[in-house]
């Protein structure tokens, strides 16, 4: 891969194009990197779309945090005070679910006109739920994100960089680093 990314960028200097700049990155790796911010899978894909804008002139984190706004304007800026721990929505969650479930099946509140049943009510709920614990997650997501993409400049430098950013802990990120660094 390497050698065929030299070949283009050769052909394209002796085209005449000059001052060309090749910036590799590795979906794999930068997913790996960001698995330590427990994002639901519909936050993760936010961010990993997210770093080309927070590499663009006239755009970063500003712009980022506006489309995160734009498009998920339901998650709250801070953890509500009624919300469960995090940790025990992951480990109850189907629990909680059939107790949601059952208060809405008792509250006659299952078919209220919306055309949803009470589960999927239930389950909107602790999406819901989750999300809004997922605020600060995705703060220190995206923090991390941008000093990924401050990484500038030859490998011999980025490299190094970039390692210590891998957490102790993700092997594998630790691996595909290993195979992006050879």
């Amino acid at each position: 891969d390497a050698e065929t990314l030299g070949m283009a960028m050769h052909a394209l200097q002796q085209l005449g194009l000059q001052g060309l700049r090749l910036v590799i990155g590795h979906v794999g790796l930068l997913a790996q990197l960001i698995e330590p911010f427990n994002l639901d899978r519909r936050l993760r894909r936010f961010v990993l779309r997210q770093v080309e804008n927070l590499r663009r002139p006239g755009r970063g984190r500003a712009y980022v945090e506006a489309q995160l706004a734009k498009l998920y304007g339901d998650l709250p800026d801070s953890e509500p005070s009624l919300a469960f721990p995090a940790e025990a929505l992951a480990a109850d969650s189907d629990k909680l679910g059939r107790a949601l479930q059952l208060l809405l099946e008792s509250a006659d509140l299952g078919t209220t006109g919306v055309g949803r049943s009470s589960t999927d009510i239930a389950k909107r709920l602790l999406t819901k739920q989750r999300r809004a614990s997922q605020r600060a997650d995705l703060m220190q997501a995206l923090d991390f994100l941008e000093q990924l993409c401050a990484l500038d400049g030859a490998p011999a430098q980025v490299l190094p960089a970039l390692e210590r950013l891998i957490a102790p802990g993700q092997t594998i990120g630790r691996a595909l680093f290993d195979e992006l660094r050879a």
